[in-house]
């Protein structure tokens, strides 16, 4: 049991929760990072959450599993790594698609728990992706 708990930041980061209730600054990020917009979420390039029924989603805040891109009971992860379908969404958001899909939307990781941004590498991930150079 604690006596005390601390807090050094938070921030909105799980959509389609209200945290009216919780008093939150956001003058930065988590890492204390300007806050603003990115257009390509960089964790597609290096994250992918394997829920415990093996299904493989995009992003831990799909957690309505909106974008399954595998299930681990019948492909290797190293092929739901390389496939089609997370290639997709990656591709989607190097294009500019970002707010197509409903779990990334009103995200705002990108903009508040992320160091990383990857918007002014787009093209060249893109054409690393397209000539086979990205694996």
């Amino acid at each position: 049991m604690a006596d005390r708990i601390f807090l050094e930041n938070l921030s909105p980061a799980w959509p389609e929760f209200e945290f009216d209730d919780i008093p939150m600054d956001f003058k930065a990020g988590h890492y204390g990072q300007e806050i603003y917009e990115r257009q390509v979420c960089p964790f597609l390039f290096y994250v992918m959450v394997i829920n415990s029924d093996g299904l493989v989603s995009t992003c831990v805040q799909d957690w309505k599993q909106k974008m399954i891109v595998g299930n681990t009971v019948v492909e290797s992860v190293k092929d739901i790594w390389l496939g089609e379908q997370l290639n997709s969404y990656r591709m989607n958001h190097l294009d500019g698609y970002k707010k197509h899909y409903s779990a990334c939307q009103k995200c705002l990781v990108m903009s508040h728990g992320v160091l990383d941004n990857v918007d002014s590498m787009a093209p060249t991930i893109q054409e690393k992706m397209l000539t086979g150079h990205f694996q």
